[in-house]
Formats: C-alpha cells, structure tokens, sequence
C-alpha cells in the first residue's frame, strides 16, 4: 500500500497548484456568503486534481511498478474494476458540472440516482448483509438499498466538505482503513485503489489545509463519497459473501452521523433535507467557539481511534506505518499552512 499511497500523494501535491490556477484563471471561484466560512473567493476545481492524479497513479502502476489489471485478472475483478471507473468517472463529471454551472440538488439527485441504478444492473450489489445477524435482500430491496447505500455516502462526504480539510482529511483515514482491513482480506484490488485514493486525499491537504487555498467542490467530494461508497462494499465482503457492514459503519461513523441528524433536523423544522444550511455538526461545533483547526483535529482524531479500536478489538494484523504517516502529514499541512511570518515592526 505504501507505493500507490506516496505516488498518488506526489501526483496530487504537484498538480493541486495547477488546478488552483486554473480555477482562478477562469473565475470559478467560491465566493464568501452567510453560510461558508472563508473570508474571500476561493478556487472550488479541486476536484480535478484528485480525479487525475488517480487515474495517473493507476498508469504509472500498471507501467512500471506491477500489472494491476493483469493480477486481478480473474473475471470478478476484472468487473469490479470496470464498475468502479464507471461510476468514479460518472459521479466526477456530475460533480464538475455542479462546479461550472451551479445546479440545483434536483438535477444533481436525479443524475446520481440513475448511475446507482445502473451499477446495480452492472453486478455492484448489496444482497447479503452481515450487521450482528446475517440476511439476504430480495432483488427489489437490494436494487433501492444498493441506491441508497450508494448515494447516502457521497452526499454524506459533501456535507462534510464545509469547513478547510475536513472532508480530505477524514476521508484519507477512512480510505487507509478500507485498504488495511481489504488487504488483510486478501483483496489487492481495493486496497491498492483505497490507498491511492488515500494519497489523494493528503496530497490535496497541501493546499486545502485551514486556511484554504483550494475546496475540491462537488467534483472532489462525490467522487471521494462514491469511492468509499464502493469501494467498502467491494472490500468488506466475509469467508460467507455477506457485506460486513460493523468497520463499514465504524470507519464512515463520522459523515454518516452527521448525515442522520442534518436530516432528521431539516425534517423535523419541514425543510426540504437536499438543501444547504448551517445544521451540520461541524457548524455546530464552530457556533460553541472552536476554530476550524479544533474541528479538523477532533474530526481527525476520532476518526483514527475509531478504526484502531475495530482494529485492535477484532485482532487485525496491520502495520501502523501508513497510519502514522496519514497522521503526520494530516498535522503537517494544517500546521505549515497556519505559519506566517510576523511583519517587521516599522521604526
């Protein structure tokens, strides 16, 4: 996991820039409101420099270090694969097109939807479940369940992408713990997609770190949102064929609770759930007095203990080396990027 994690990481931390410039050049920019928390326009493109530097990261594997698509040959990965660019790819252009033209949640729902119902049809299921007990959906249920599941996490993901990192930064561990827990079952496949992704993710804190130069849009958070959405269900699979859905919920816990209580919250006040408010629980914590920083390190922070505490208690054998470095260079970008040079006193 460490190859396709540094060289993602490289990918995006040089490319991240570009994209920053390009954003600006265009004048696609995230503009400062009641709602958001920054203070002048911002570049909203980021996205796209995740979205290349992963499909780069995946070329420069399959060239040079190891045949991806050759070891994962077998006529399932070889559908895994091809299901999960599909629907990365799809979910990537709904986003950018979010970025470019501003649509309304209708548009974006409807899009999403359709692309869920079809990576149904394509073999990407949830038909057998292991949460306590075990069971197995009937197709009707599995087709809506596989719907929800699917479109429940990327919107999850992008309700989390309200305060500098939070999204990025949650997400990366997240992926690390996709990728051990899929490596420890013997899946190559998600956890080498899961740590290039992950790479990603740390790579764009380079410049999405508190204060924010950059936000990945909805370009970034839905194909972040769907990769997890995914790639969880394609590696969490048991010895029976069931979808172990416990480390599912324990390494999503923080976007999926926060997803529950905005819409309950918007349901109780009789507003509509799919638009934007300040309900969220990192807005929250902010009215209470945090900064930004205290909510990304707490958000951090939780999410790590969460997944060595399932780690830990179901005796996974792992190494605690892509952990601690996900860690250190989380802890670096939020500092590095709250350095400044105090101005020289003027005599």
């Amino acid at each position: 996991m460490y190859l396709p994690f540094f060289i993602s990481f490289f990918f995006t931390f040089l490319i991240t820039p570009l994209i920053n410039r390009l954003s600006s050049y265009f004048g696609l920019l995230d503009k400062p409101d009641a709602r958001r928390r920054h203070d002048k326009p911002t570049a909203r493109l980021g996205g796209i420099a995740i979205f290349i530097s992963c499909l780069l990261s995946l070329l420069l594997l399959n060239i040079f270090a190891f045949n991806f698509f050759e070891i994962n040959s077998s006529g399932n990965a070889t559908k895994d694969i091809s299901i999960f660019f599909f629907g990365l790819i799809t979910y990537f252009l709904i986003g950018l097109s979010d970025d470019i033209y501003r649509l309304s949640p209708w548009p974006r729902l409807a899009a999403q939807g359709i692309i869920a119902a079809i990576i149904w049809f394509l073999g990407l299921r949830i038909e057998s479940y292991d949460f306590f007990i075990s069971g197995n959906l009937d197709p009707f249920v599995s087709f809506f369940f596989t719907i929800f599941w699917i479109m429940g996490i990327t919107n999850a993901i992008n309700w989390l992408d309200g305060l500098d990192g939070l999204a990025s930064g949650v997400s990366s561990v997240s992926f690390v713990g996709i990728g051990i827990i899929a490596l420890n079952n013997n899946n190559i496949l998600v956890a080498t997609l899961s740590a290039i992704l992950a790479g990603s993710c740390v790579g764009f804190l380079s410049l999405n770190s508190h204060p924010a130069k950059i936000f990945m849009g909805d370009s970034g958070s839905f194909l972040i949102g769907f990769s997890l959405a995914s790639l969880s269900l394609m590696g969490f699979t048991n010895y029976e064929n069931n979808i172990d859905f416990i480390p599912v919920l324990i390494i999503l816990f923080l976007p999926i609770i926060d997803m529950i209580q905005v819409i309950f919250g918007r349901l109780i006040k009789r507003k509509s759930p799919f638009f934007p408010d300040r309900s969220h629980l990192h807005y929250k914590l902010i009215n209470l007095g945090f900064s930004q920083k205290q909510v990304f390190i707490l958000y951090f922070s939780i999410s790590i203990i969460l997944l060595l505490a399932y780690m830990i208690s179901v005796k996974i054998n792992f190494s605690y080396g892509l952990l601690v470095i996900n860690l250190m260079l989380n802890l670096y970008f939020l500092v590095r990027n709250n350095l400044r040079l105090k101005p020289k006193s003027k005599k």
